[in-house]
C-alpha cells in the first residue's frame, strides 16, 4: 500500500473518531493499542494500520464494515489507476 492511501486511511478514522467525539486515551483503551502515539501512527498514515484494528476502529466509531470495505475498494482501485500512469508515463 502506498503512503498516499496509508494516508487517506488514517484521516477516514481519525475523522470518524472526531465525529464521535471520542478523544485518543478512551480510543487507545478500547482498543487495547500501546500508546496514543500509536493511535496517532495510524491517523497519520505513518504506520500501515493492522487489519484487526482498523475493523475494530470501524466497530467502535459505528462505522458499518461495508462503508469500510467500500473506502478501501475506491483506494485499491485509484492506487492501481495511479500506478499504471507511472508506469506508462501518463
Amino acid at each position: 500500500m502506498n503512503s498516499q492511501s496509508m494516508k487517506r486511511i488514517g484521516e477516514f478514522f481519525r475523522e470518524n473518531r472526531m465525529k464521535t467525539e471520542m478523544d485518543a486515551e478512551a480510543v487507545v483503551n478500547e482498543l487495547g493499542l500501546v500508546s496514543v502515539t500509536q493511535l496517532f501512527e495510524y491517523e497519520s498514515g505513518s504506520v500501515q494500520i493492522p487489519l484487526e484494528d482498523l475493523f475494530a476502529m470501524s466497530n467502535l466509531y459505528n462505522i458499518p464494515p461495508d462503508e469500510v470495505v467500500r473506502f478501501l475498494y475506491v483506494l485499491s482501485v485509484e492506487g492501481a489507476e495511479d500506478s499504471s500512469k507511472e508506469v506508462l508515463g501518463r
